[in-house]
């Protein structure tokens, strides 16, 4: 059989509830812009089974990472779908999808929810002629040499402690490919090793994914790095995960563009920094604080008190400001502080 969250990421990362809490796989499906990029020769082959790390020695970036499609798999899942009743896709989809690529659906992240709970559409409401479309145009081969020559320049400046599997998933889209949010490409954080790229808009994912994976490669590994699942990370460590995310990735490429770049003046930086203090600690199980989170992080209808990725942009700021101290700081060096730790060497004053 040939041929695949985890970014989101990061979509960005409209926070859903899962399982009573609420979580991040949103933001990990959007929020990152991207620059063009052209593409190397494809150094990873396009299929279910990962190329073997022996193939390659193991200071090779290639032997830290596989990449998995699951193109065939939605596309069967389709068949079956068009000929049964929008009740049965559930079911279908674990069948033909999740069933069959096992290895792409376990979150250790987010251990309490279901794979499909993970992904940011409902089956039973989504346009099935129009997912079939995506699949067709499903840029596999793109993909995967953008996944290539991103990895390429990732994986030595932050080594993993074990190879990282990357799942290519194609997924319904509403509207055209030209409005979707991103170029279409939405990714996801699954565990510190598994990440998930979602496409639902063809070619035009091509231009947004190597900001994005390289956003979200950092996140996956500062995952691994504090051994905190999803609902055991606190809104200090969410907005440390996005300023080194963000720092790692402009040291690949110095343009990348986020959507926190310019979210807050330096009044409002002040402002919501003070109400920031006293959550810090907050943790998605921690009830009813937990809405903190989110808030703070993402945004909320008072924009005025929680801007929109106002605690993205001031992790943001928390990092370059422990860089200014500490210059000769590596990146893994980096990527290894307790969030906490960081903060307190940082000096950061808004």
């Amino acid at each position: 059989m040939k041929n695949i969250m985890i970014i989101t990421y990061h979509t960005v990362w409209r926070v859903r509830r899962l399982v009573g809490l609420p979580v991040l796989i949103a933001v990990l499906l959007s929020g990152c812009g991207g620059e063009d990029e052209s593409a190397p020769e494809l150094a990873v082959l396009p299929t279910r089974t990962p190329v073997p790390a022996t193939d390659a020695p193991v200071d090779e970036p290639s032997a830290h990472y596989e990449v998995v499609s699951l193109q065939d798999e939605v596309n069967a899942y389709l068949a079956a779908a068009d000929a049964a009743g929008a009740l049965d896709r559930i079911d279908l989809f674990r069948e033909h999808v999740i069933q069959q690529a096992p290895e792409c659906a376990q979150s250790e992240m987010w251990p309490e929810a279901q794979p499909l709970e993970l992904f940011d559409f409902n089956l039973v409401e989504v346009d099935n002629v129009t997912w079939h479309e995506v699949v067709d145009t499903f840029p596999e081969d793109g993909i995967m040499q953008v996944v290539s020559e991103t990895m390429e320049q990732t994986v030595p400046l932050l080594p993993p402690p074990q190879p990282v599997r990357i799942c290519l998933v194609p997924v319904p889209r509403n509207g055209p490919p030209e409005d979707q949010p991103d170029g279409g490409v939405n990714v996801i954080v699954f565990s510190d090793d598994l990440i998930i790229i979602a496409c639902s808009a063809g070619s035009l994912c091509l231009d947004y994914l190597p900001d994005k994976l390289a956003f979200f490669y950092s996140y996956a590994y500062q995952v691994g790095q504090t051994g905190w699942i999803g609902g055991e990370t606190p809104l200090l460590g969410f907005a440390v995960y996005f300023g080194r995310g963000t720092d790692f990735a402009r040291q690949i490429n110095p343009d990348a563009v986020f959507a926190w770049d310019d979210a807050l003046t330096p009044e409002k930086e002040a402002d919501v920094w003070s109400r920031m203090q006293e959550f810090l600690l907050t943790t998605y199980q921690d009830w009813p604080e937990y809405r903190n989170v989110n808030r703070f992080m993402y945004g909320d209808q008072d924009q005025d008190r929680f801007p929109a990725w106002g605690g993205a942009y001031i992790g943001t700021q928390i990092v370059s400001a422990y860089r200014e101290r500490h210059p000769d700081v590596s990146l893994v060096e980096l990527a290894a502080l307790p969030p906490d730790i960081l903060l307190a060497d940082s000096g950061y004053t808004p």
